[in-house]
């Protein structure tokens, strides 16, 4: 397993963008995060078609998967049994079924900031959980920043 200081932040970041266009790899000698746009406004192709689809981009650079909405969605669902205002856990539960459920979650949290601010904070743990099992199956261990 290869140890790589890896900016953290900026590799759940680049996880979390949905962008159609850009594409994100992780420098696996440096631990940089690389983004590239595929497309100028022109729509002309800004990144080579085979570097573009493939997920490994020569030996050095492995493309960053966005996480995918089923998990975002299971992020969800593991909260709200942490949520302790009985009522908020029901209004959350009900939000989170059927299409506009991440919407829905979002908005019935924003009438309550402290449960809100919460969210994010478990969200974000979550992400990093699963960033980190994403670098383990790759080999890549993160290595501790000074």
């Amino acid at each position: 397993m290869r140890e790589i200081a890896v900016n953290m932040n900026n590799l759940m970041d680049a996880m979390e963008i949905t962008h159609e266009d850009l594409v994100s790899y992780l420098d696996t000698e440096t631990g940089e995060v690389v983004e590239y746009w595929g497309q100028d406004e022109d729509g002309n192709k800004l990144v080579d078609g085979d570097v573009e689809n493939s997920y490994y981009c020569d030996n050095r650079y492995i493309r960053i998967p966005a996480i995918e909405s089923y998990e975002s969605y299971r992020f969800m669902e593991e909260f709200i049994p942490t949520v302790r205002n009985r009522h908020l856990q029901e209004m959350l539960e009900v939000a989170i079924n059927g299409r506009g459920a991440f919407r829905r979650f979002k908005d019935v949290l924003g009438r309550y900031p402290d449960e809100r601010e919460r969210w994010f904070k478990f969200q974000r743990k979550m992400l990093e959980q699963w960033a980190i099992d994403w670098l383990r199956g790759e080999g890549i261990k993160v290595k501790a920043q000074p």
